[in-house]
């Protein structure tokens, strides 16, 4: 089952996170959620697909930050937080 609520989850700029982003990923054959926070502004809409590559944010010193910065949460389908390194480690290889 599919947990995902996007009028609760999508974006809210009075987030103590800031404006974020909501992403949905199939990766190895399994979705996972992606949260992206602190963000100045935002470049996708809702529902939007995504292309690889494509830029979805700005990072900025957003919500309740000290100073600009990105963070990132991985989730799988169920909500439950997962160790994002073992998700992105393959793509970060690829661009270094």
């Amino acid at each position: 089952m599919d947990d995902y609520i996007p009028k609760l989850r999508w974006k809210r700029k009075k987030h103590s996170a800031g404006n974020y982003i909501i992403i949905k990923h199939l990766i190895n054959g399994e979705w996972y959620y992606f949260r992206y926070l602190h963000l100045g502004e935002n470049y996708v809409s809702l529902n939007e697909e995504i292309k690889e590559g494509q830029i979805v944010g700005k990072y900025a010193d957003a919500g309740i930050s000290y100073g600009a910065h990105l963070h990132l949460g991985a989730y799988n389908i169920k909500w439950k937080r997962v160790n994002p390194t073992p998700l992105i480690a393959p793509v970060l290889v690829d661009v270094a």
